[in-house]
């Protein structure tokens, strides 16, 4: 994440590069005004207002996504499939769906999902979701409901979809064996002082190292089935009606790839179930909202039902815990390779990441009986 706060500085400050990358798409009406949109942390995004129609303009960051084209083709597979399974249901895509706006083209040329400006970055642009809004926090049981079917509806959507279509935008995002090889490596590289200050967690997850060997083995057995997967389930991703409050349209799709049911519900538990911040240092704040874990499994299985396997189903609470472990790994192997991947704001940092991440595991754990009890 090292030079992004210099391209986005960059891109907001050029609107004449931003009407020329607009003027490339098939954007309907005549360009009224562009304006930086979003809090995102990865892609710089903008609102662009035409006579007819407002768009979404958005920088693909080569730097996290290495194969814009590859992220590009799993998002127009994952679109068309999930409009062909609404026709087939006899509803509309209008607000459910993505729509890519394909580049200007001729008659010759193969559709284009994205440009390539002169400085090398790529550029898409999507049609832009009206009458809704998102929230960064599961403030309440509606929301929390809301948010576990928005996701269970995406896969439900995609169930039939063969993940061997998709290409690893991110290989070995979820992998949890690969995460502990990447911990341990820096284990042995990292400085005395260091390896002290952090004893306690990396003694923590030595401990549940066990989880990774778990879950490869029901991989490996088929005993769970892999699938298509959006693997980035925050709440910030699902759009809800402004009126309503109902969930609309699943967004942010450059992580959707082959993997499993756990992994998405698994990081809906994660970003969901504590009020806390990811970098809180009182731990004691760190503590699990039962009702919003109900709420996250109605609405999920009200869609997930459908497709939805026992073996799925009774691995839901581990997925909570596998993922929560997994960032944890990441910020505590940041941390001892001197922080070098995540931006920090002070030298702590990604050490008081990982703390709330293992202490949201173990809550998870005490839990965790109680949970499953409630998925029978």
């Amino acid at each position: 994440m090292k030079f992004y706060l210099f391209i986005r500085y960059f891109c907001c400050m050029n609107y004449p590069q931003i009407l020329a990358i607009s003027q490339h798409f098939a954007l309907q009406g005549n360009i009224l005004s562009i304006v930086p949109f979003g809090a995102g942390h990865i892609n710089d995004t903008f609102l662009v207002t035409t006579s007819l129609q407002k768009y979404i303009i958005q920088r693909i960051n080569h730097e996290v996504f290495k194969k814009p084209a590859e992220v590009m083709a799993n998002i127009a597979t994952v679109c068309r499939h999930q409009k062909q399974h609404l026709a087939a249901l006899n509803q509309s895509s209008d607000r459910q769906i993505l729509e890519v706006i394909a580049a200007k083209q001729s008659e010759e040329t193969a559709e284009k999902l994205f440009i390539q400006d002169d400085r090398h970055n790529f550029w898409r642009a999507y049609l832009f979701v009206p009458d809704t809004v998102t929230f960064d926090v599961v403030s309440n049981a509606d929301q929390a409901f809301q948010a576990g079917k928005g996701f269970g509806k995406f896969q439900r959507l995609l169930a039939d979809l063969s993940p061997s279509l998709l290409h690893d935008t991110i290989p070995n995002f979820h992998n949890l064996s690969w995460r502990y090889e990447q911990l341990e490596n820096a284990i042995q590289n990292s400085l005395e002082d260091t390896l002290k200050a952090a004893k306690a967690e990396i003694d923590f997850a030595l401990q549940h190292k066990n989880i990774a060997t778990e879950l490869a083995n029901y991989l490996q057995d088929g005993s769970l089935p892999q699938r298509v997967t959006h693997n980035d389930t925050k709440i910030n991703n699902v759009l809800m009606d402004v009126a309503t409050g109902e969930a609309v349209c699943v967004i942010d799709l450059d992580t959707v790839m082959a993997g499993t049911l756990i992994y998405d519900f698994g990081d809906l538990m994660r970003t969901s179930l504590s009020l806390s911040a990811e970098d809180e240092t009182n731990l004691d704040k760190v503590q699990i909202r039962m009702e919003i874990f109900e709420k996250l499994v109605e609405g999920y299985l009200s869609e997930a039902k459908f497709f939805i396997t026992e073996k799925e189903k009774s691995l839901l609470v581990f997925g909570g815990k596998m993922i929560t472990l997994i960032m944890g790994v990441r910020f505590l192997t940041d941390y001892l390779s001197g922080n070098i991947y995540y931006k920090i704001k002070h030298p702590n940092h990604n050490i008081d990441r990982c703390r709330t991440q293992f202490r949201l595991v173990a809550e998870i754990e005490k839990a965790e009986e109680k949970m499953n009890k409630f998925l029978l």
